[in-house]
């Protein structure tokens, strides 16, 4: 296997030397980076809440009953929803080790990466997409560089804890709020229903309610003002996603984000000095991964769908309940995800030859060579799009999911020819050129 992925020289994160490239990484890489469009598209084509919420109140708000729609619901919440981000997460702070390990000045190297992925993270997160995931890395990766040198079980010991912190929030904010519920609104609620005058402290307990399902379940005037909003001009399109931005830098990333990115950082610099992910692990470690990872997180991840379908994805339950499920199950189904593709890349490996696998497997390296550039890409195109366009709130769940093949086709025929001509991406060139600008020649990757 080692002999294959020397020759194949694609690279790991960046400018790396042939001789030092990864194939497996590099796969890996390319997998996870298209991977994680099949749930980004639904932040990039409908209002924010359908990322969480299937059954809010969007103009395909029908479409649940569909079978097309269940489908696609199903699909996303067993194999996509946050798998991929987290071996992309991984291979991030694997990225951290590789990267200081061969440079001379490691502090500088990794701090000027980390800040150059924070800058650019703020002008995508602001400018394009409130969905970034390249600001919280980078923020994340500053703290990390001091776990460098530690030891895979000390990494992983700490990365399981810092896990579950995440959970403890969630569950009692879901607590929290449906005792509230049960006290207050409820009746309320009730009240609502059946058309009933309320009076004015009702009407100021339902107001609060309401008010705190913004995100979840908004509201049709809401919801309006947004679809207005992304078909409108320019001017109303950034300043609605940097309202967006803000929300998911000022309250997700220190609820959720940041515990989460770090965990799956720390536990990506584990697995890397373990050869996991680099595709030298004995196969059966990559065999237990596929077995533990899709045997005890698909059980989860079918718990956790089945809990909110039947709820009617109730915020407060879903986020003691079906959150916290799911939360567990995305890290377990990404570890057979893993294991999955090294299997398969190892197979190669073994078997030799110039296939079609083979050639499948090249074009997903490619893309992982240059991930940055096609993160950003895809951002790119879905912007166009759903804004240039106009398909903002026009199409369905699944028609959104049937529009991510034509984006990969995209992005692996562009990487090919890219690659064919200049050793790394564009945006890859730019991060080195920032990264070793007046380093010692010693820190410099020859590739």
């Amino acid at each position: 296997m080692a002999d294959t992925t020397r020759q194949a020289g694609f690279g790991v994160g960046g400018p790396t030397p042939a001789a030092e490239r990864s194939f497996a990484v590099d796969v890996l890489r390319g997998f996870a980076l298209l991977g994680i469009l099949t749930m980004n598209v639904l932040t990039f084509g409908l209002h924010d809440a359908a990322y969480m919420n299937p059954l809010y109140k969007g103009p395909f708000a029908e479409g649940w009953s569909g079978r097309l729609d269940l489908a696609t619901y199903w699909f996303q919440a067993l194999l996509c929803d946050q798998r991929f981000m987290s071996i992309f997460a991984m291979l991030f702070g694997a990225a951290i080790v590789i990267t200081t390990g061969r440079a001379q000045s490691p502090a500088r190297v990794h701090y000027r990466r980390s800040l150059f992925l924070i800058a650019l993270g703020a002008v995508h997160a602001y400018g394009l997409w409130y969905g970034d995931i390249l600001l919280p890395y980078g923020l994340c990766a500053l703290w990390l560089y001091f776990a460098r040198a530690w030891r895979p079980g000390l990494l992983l010991g700490i990365a399981g804890v810092v896990f579950v912190v995440p959970m403890f929030i969630l569950g009692v904010a879901g607590g929290l709020m449906w005792v509230w519920y049960d006290s207050s609104i409820a009746e309320v609620a009730a009240l609502v229903q059946s058309g009933a005058t309320l009076t004015s402290q009702q009407q100021e307990t339902w107001s609060g309610w309401k008010l705190a399902l913004a995100d979840w379940q908004p509201t049709s005037a809401q919801l309006i003002e947004s679809v207005q909003t992304a078909r409108g001009p320019l001017a109303g399109v950034w300043a609605r996603n940097a309202e967006l931005a803000a929300m998911m830098q000022f309250f997700m990333l220190p609820m959720w984000g940041v515990w989460r990115v770090t965990s799956l950082m720390m536990a990506g610099m584990a697995l890397w000095k373990l050869g996991v992910l680099q595709g030298t692990a004995r196969p059966g470690v990559y065999r237990w991964m596929v077995v533990a990872g899709y045997g005890v997180g698909l059980p989860l991840a079918v718990l956790a769908t089945l809990d909110g379908v039947q709820s009617g994805f109730f915020m407060p339950r879903f986020y003691l309940v079906g959150m916290n499920l799911q939360y567990v199950a995305s890290l377990l189904v990404a570890l057979g995800h893993i294991g999955v593709v090294m299997l398969v890349v190892r197979g190669l490996g073994v078997r030799g030859g110039d296939g079609l696998l083979r050639r499948g497997l090249v074009l997903l390296a490619n893309v992982g060579r240059m991930s940055l550039s096609n993160y950003l890409l895809q951002t790119v195109l879905m912007v166009g799009v759903f804004t240039g366009f106009g398909l903002f709130e026009r199409l369905a769940r699944w028609q959104l999911l049937a529009l991510v093949p034509i984006v990969w086709c995209v992005q692996l025929a562009l990487s090919a020819w890219w690659l064919g001509k200049h050793k790394q991406g564009p945006m890859e060139s730019l991060l080195r050129r920032f990264v070793y600008a007046g380093s010692p020649q010693t820190d410099k990757p020859n590739g």
